[in-house]
């Protein structure tokens, strides 16, 4: 495996055992913000977060793979060519509120970006502080690495997290982008001539991240949704000053 994958799957294996432990119920109950939602709600909040955040290193690269093969997909007018019946109906049930519905369901998408960005300048720090002939680093290394980021990409890491989790209480706007999304799907299925395997992959898997990402706060009202996105954004920063509290 070359040094930088070496390192990139270790990076990312050391996050999701992070997720895992700060999400675990006795922590999250430290925080008020979640005081509405049920164990069974945080732990579907946390197994959300494993399955597609920081999920196994195989889903992982599948999920680099499809969402980049998607987002080009629908960035290629010409490629989509082929589903223009598919657009005009789309139009006509949805009116105004389909371009908006396709940019949030790209929205979606790109917020995965932020995990992989945030992975990359961790490596990055990593390849300052390993030996040229060490391309396995312990957990000892990963939070040097992290302690070495600036502040400001760790924020922006969170921000984009709760931009995602903002965007999938916007049960209206992502139900209009799944149904267009779906399809979208069905269509490319019948013209599999006209497209990639993994494009068609692709769009069924980001169906699945939103359909699951809006039942997370299906069953509360608007201010404990609010409440628990605030709270996601303060176990965040606690975890990140814990690991810079560490150094000092």
């Amino acid at each position: 495996m070359p040094e930088h994958n070496a390192l990139e799957r270790e990076v990312a294996a050391f996050l999701r055992v992070a997720l895992a432990q700060r999400y675990a119920t006795a922590n999250i109950r430290d925080y008020t913000g979640f005081d509405a939602l049920s164990d069974n709600q945080i732990a579907s909040l946390r197994d959300f977060g494993l399955r597609y955040i920081y999920p196994e290193w195989d889903a992982r690269c599948f999920q680099l793979e499809a969402f980049d093969a998607l987002q080009a997909l629908l960035a290629s007018p010409m490629r989509l060519k082929p589903l223009v019946a598919v657009t005009l109906k789309s139009l006509w049930r949805f009116g105004r509120q389909l371009p908006r519905a396709i940019e949030a369901g790209k929205e979606v998408i790109g917020a995965f970006e932020a995990t992989r960005v945030l992975e990359g300048r961790i490596v990055d720090c990593l390849r300052e502080i390993l030996p040229h002939d060490a391309t396995v680093p312990v957990s000892d290394d990963i939070t040097q690495a992290l302690r070495m980021l600036p502040r400001e990409h760790f924020d922006a890491f969170v921000a984009d997290m709760i931009a995602l989790m903002r965007l999938l209480t916007q049960r209206d706007l992502l139900e209009t982008g799944f149904s267009v999304l779906a399809d979208i799907a069905s269509a490319m299925e019948k013209r599999r001539e006209c497209y990639e395997s993994i494009e068609i992959e692709g769009a069924r898997y980001a169906l699945k991240v939103m359909d699951e990402g809006m039942a997370l706060f299906d069953t509360l009202d608007d201010a404990a949704v609010a409440a628990a996105i605030e709270g996601i954004a303060q176990v965040e920063h606690d975890w990140y000053e814990r690991i810079i509290l560490e150094e000092a």
